[in-house]
């Protein structure tokens, strides 16, 4: 169990994650080797009022991967999922997942390969910029309408993973602070 409503979750073995500074901001590490956990946390978001997903990131290495849009390379150093209902009950999903690629250029998106729920969404690709702090605003309602074609205006739960599994890589990214905002 995590701090302020974070709850870990683990796929396969186990993503470390605590809480850090760099250079004077604090960030959430994460330390994966060769596993599969995210930290998701449940909250509810208007996105009719609200639809800017604002963070940053640092990575220091991208786990490299043949092929990141099929099973088998669906590794990232730095995720941020943002999940919707789209019907009732626990299945009736949609999550957008935007990416730190190791391939694919920023703007790209492709389903998730392991399933049809999940859309995987680059925002940024390559080494070039390792060991910078990133900053990011997406429009998420804008991007779902996008990527599953739907008007989504609110969301239920957004998490983090840094994810090594298929790989059997290392990876460490500092997650900054996550929050929605109307501009």
């Amino acid at each position: 169990q995590g701090r302020d409503g974070w709850r870990a979750k683990v796929f396969q073995g186990e993503t470390l994650y605590s809480i850090t500074s760099y250079k004077g901001m604090k960030y959430v590490q994460a330390m994966s080797n060769k596993s599969a956990s995210g930290l998701p946390k449940e909250l509810s978001v208007n996105l009719k009022t609200t639809p800017f997903l604002n963070w940053s990131w640092v990575i220091d290495e991208i786990p490299t991967t043949n092929d990141e849009r099929v099973k088998s390379g669906d590794d990232f150093a730095a995720r941020i999922y943002v999940i919707a209902k789209t019907g009732w009950g626990i299945w009736n999903t949609a999550a957008l997942n935007y990416v730190w690629s190791n391939k694919s250029p920023a703007g790209d998106f492709w389903p998730n390969p392991f399933t049809s729920k999940a859309i995987m969404y680059s925002v940024e690709q390559g080494t070039d910029l390792l060991g910078k702090i990133r900053t990011y605003k997406q429009n998420v309602r804008l991007d779902f309408e996008r990527t599953f074609k739907k008007d989504i205006k609110q969301i239920e739960a957004i998490a983090i993973m840094t994810d090594t599994d298929n790989s059997q890589k290392q990876a460490k990214a500092l997650y900054g602070e996550i929050f929605f905002s109307s501009e």
